[in-house]
């Protein structure tokens, strides 16, 4: 092992959930763990030799490289089937410890959550407009309708705009997460969006003995 980068006992580097890789100050590899063996190529004992000599992935190589000249890198890497994070951090007595996670599964997760919204707003936004479109077509003519179907009819509106807007607020979520877009931003009544807050659990809270107040100022 070079002078100037401390040992990590092996019981420590194995206990490690990331993949480790320890450089000495000169750039070579003093100490790796089996879960970073299991993440990325490596060559045949790895350990002593220069990063760039132990490992083809330039990505890694060069973000070592650039934590050895003082400066902590953090950077997503795609190595085969696996999406990596990784960071390095230069040692104040020399050379540099680097961490490599796995984040296949959370980058996964995260865009089937955000496929799903974007596929549920758009497939339930048709027949949204459907059912808003003849709930106009109907109270345009009210006389003909009882009063109590009047007052159905407008709820069905009301809650069907309602929905509207938060398969909107959905997109807009999977545009901000798959960084296709920004979050538009208007001026906002917030006494009128404070009163629809309050509305929407009122028949809820009326069951169950609760008065809502909206106390405006």
């Amino acid at each position: 092992m070079k002078e100037g980068a401390a040992p990590l006992p092996p019981s420590l580097l194995e206990a490690l959930p990331a993949g480790v890789i320890c450089l000495d100050a000169e750039g070579r590899v003093t100490a790796i763990n089996q879960v970073l063996v299991s993440l990325l190529p490596l060559v045949q004992n790895p350990v002593g030799r220069l990063v760039r000599e132990a490992m083809p992935i330039e990505g890694v190589v060069l973000a070592l490289e650039r934590a050895l000249e003082g400066e902590a890198q953090e950077d997503a890497i795609s190595v085969g089937r696996f999406d990596l994070a990784l960071r390095a951090v230069p040692m104040p007595e020399g050379g540099v410890f680097g961490l490599v996670t796995n984040v296949t599964e959370a980058l996964g997760a995260a865009r089937a959550r955000s496929n799903f919204a974007a596929s549920v707003s758009h497939e339930l936004r048709t027949p949204l407009t459907s059912i808003l479109g003849y709930a106009d077509t109907l109270l345009a003519d009210t006389e003909k309708l009882p009063e109590d179907a009047v007052e159905m009819l407008e709820a069905i509106r009301r809650n069907t705009v309602r929905l509207g807007a938060m398969f909107t607020d959905l997109q807009h979520l999977y545009q901000l997460e798959s960084r296709e877009g920004h979050l538009p931003l208007e001026p906002t009544e917030v006494v009128a969006l404070a009163g629809e807050v309050v509305e929407q659990p009122l028949e809820s809270a009326r069951l169950m003995g609760i008065e809502l107040v909206l106390d405006q100022p």
